[in-house]
């Protein structure tokens, strides 16, 4: 067909965009670290409010604050461990 462009880089909606900066994630990671380190404390003060309930003769209430504190501790480590993956260079 004569008169039809040729694209020669890609196609015409990659060429009307700008190029994006490129980050190299440490925002990212500041904040997915962050946000493991504020669960894991968390997951210590629960720790520590299930120590208390069962020291003062409430089993009930630091079997429910160890759980809470288990759930907490492992979405702080998941945060960390994610984090750490998912943000690391690819660059050789």
């Amino acid at each position: 067909m004569a008169g039809a462009p040729t694209y020669i880089l890609g196609s015409a909606a990659s060429l009307a965009r700008p190029k994006q900066p490129q980050h190299t994630g440490s925002m990212k990671r500041i904040l997915g670290m962050g946000v493991g380190v504020v669960y894991l404390g968390i997951a210590f003060g629960a720790y520590r409010n299930a120590g208390a309930g069962w020291a003062s003769g409430y089993p009930d209430l630091g079997f429910w604050w160890t759980v809470i504190a288990t759930l907490l501790g492992i979405a702080g480590l998941g945060a960390l461990i994610g984090t750490w993956i998912h943000t690391r260079s690819t660059e050789p």
